[in-house]
C-alpha cells in the first residue's frame, strides 16, 4: 500500500478511520501499529481465555468482529504506552481496516 502511494507510514490511523479521530488510537501511526508500538492494546485478558476456547476447540474463527466494531472498542479501550512493543491483535486488525479502506475500490 505505502510502495503504491495509497498510504504514509507516517499516516495517523484516523486519517483512514476518521470514526477515530479525537480518540487517542487515531493518533497513532500506521507504522507504529503495524510495529506494535502504538499503545493499542491486545486482547483484554478476561476475554482471552474464552478467545482461545472458541478458536481451538470449536474450529471458529476467533476474528469475526466488523471494523466498525473494533473501533467502538478501540474507543472505549485504555491506551498503553506509545513506543514500546506490546503485541495487539486488535492494532493489526485496525491497520487491516485502514488499508481497506485506503485501497481503490476495482
Amino acid at each position: 500500500a505505502i510502495a503504491r502511494g495509497e498510504v504514509k507510514a507516517s499516516d495517523p490511523l484516523s486519517t483512514h478511520l476518521p470514526e477515530l479521530a479525537g480518540a487517542p488510537a487515531g493518533e497513532a501511526t500506521l507504522e507504529e501499529v503495524a510495529s506494535h508500538r502504538s499503545g493499542i492494546p491486545g486482547v483484554p485478558s478476561q476475554d482471552l481465555s474464552m478467545f482461545v476456547l472458541r478458536s481451538d476447540i470449536l474450529g471458529l474463527n476467533p476474528f469475526t468482529d466488523s471494523t466498525d466494531q473494533l473501533i467502538e472498542k478501540t474507543r472505549t479501550t485504555e491506551m498503553g504506552k506509545r513506543g514500546e512493543f506490546a503485541y495487539s491483535n486488535l492494532g493489526i486488525s485496525l491497520l487491516g481496516g485502514a488499508l481497506r479502506r485506503a485501497a481503490p475500490r476495482r
